[in-house]
């Protein structure tokens, strides 16, 4: 009789441990429930806060690489003058007054100039761009998220050209004065050095329209995401929800069960 009370009393223990740790699933599960839609509001509103930072910055960088590109475009136009001047010259280089009538000095004066206002507007540009980047990077790392956006070495690649730029323009410059003075009879040298100094110009306004689209996908996604993310906030409550009241409603019959049989055991 001791043996059976003993084991009647083992059971109780038991249900009332298993009892007890249902109910403290039950409160688990209620808190959970309440605390996901208390921060439901404020973390929707953070990401879409974050994300018009992104909007916002990536538009930035788009105004600014479309001035670099004016200022580019400029400085094509000036070489285009003179490579034409050059093709002119070519056909009668003994002519002194064609010379300094097509290639005079304020020519060289406006091509470093408008050269000057390109490297320019690229400082202007590297700041917004690495902020951009460091945006990126931020939300490339969520799940289920790939932007096609710059990367360092597209940068990287700019910033190189836009040294060799200065470059090539110093050494069409000093072509184009050597030539208008006579120290040198080729006009050839200022063919060569315009056509690379053209390609070069070309490849950077490339680079340039390749980071402005990278850009302008990644403001489209973050204008795009600040429409989708309150609504997926929700629909991720309202799912988290759902699974906490089954697991509640699981946790409800399993007490009830087990009162039953403590009844049982009188």
């Amino acid at each position: 009789m001791s043996s059976q009370s003993d084991r009647h009393l083992g059971k109780k223990i038991l249900f009332g441990f298993v009892i007890a740790l249902c109910a403290l699933v039950i409160l688990v599960s209620a808190a959970g429930v309440v605390g996901a839609w208390a921060i439901r509001r404020p973390v929707s509103e953070a990401t879409v806060a974050l994300l018009r930072v992104v909007e916002e910055t990536s538009r930035a960088a788009q105004q600014v690489t479309a001035r670099v590109d004016q200022a580019a475009d400029k400085l094509q136009s000036v070489t285009r003058v003179i490579e034409d001047a050059s093709s002119r010259i070519g056909q009668n280089v003994s002519d002194k007054g064609l010379v300094l009538t097509l290639l005079p000095e304020e020519k060289e004066q406006e091509l470093i100039a408008t050269a000057g206002s390109v490297q320019e507007a690229f400082r202007g540009i590297q700041e917004t761009i690495t902020t951009a980047l460091d945006l990126y990077r931020s939300i490339d790392r969520l799940p289920f998220v790939n932007l096609p956006a710059p990367d360092e070495e597209q940068v990287q690649k700019l910033q190189s050209s836009m040294a060799r730029l200065q470059s090539m323009v110093e050494t069409l410059r000093s072509s184009i004065a050597d030539f208008r003075s006579g120290l040198t009879d080729k006009i050839d040298n200022v063919t060569t050095a315009i056509s690379s100094l053209n390609n070069e110009i070309q490849g950077v306004r490339d680079s340039l329209i390749q980071l402005n689209s990278k850009l302008a996908a990644l403001e489209s996604f973050a204008l795009r995401m600040q429409q989708v993310i309150p609504g997926l906030m929700t629909t991720l409550a309202v799912i988290f929800t759902l699974f906490l009241a089954f697991l509640i409603y699981t946790q409800v019959e399993v007490i009830r069960l087990f009162l039953a049989r403590w009844r049982a055991l009188g």
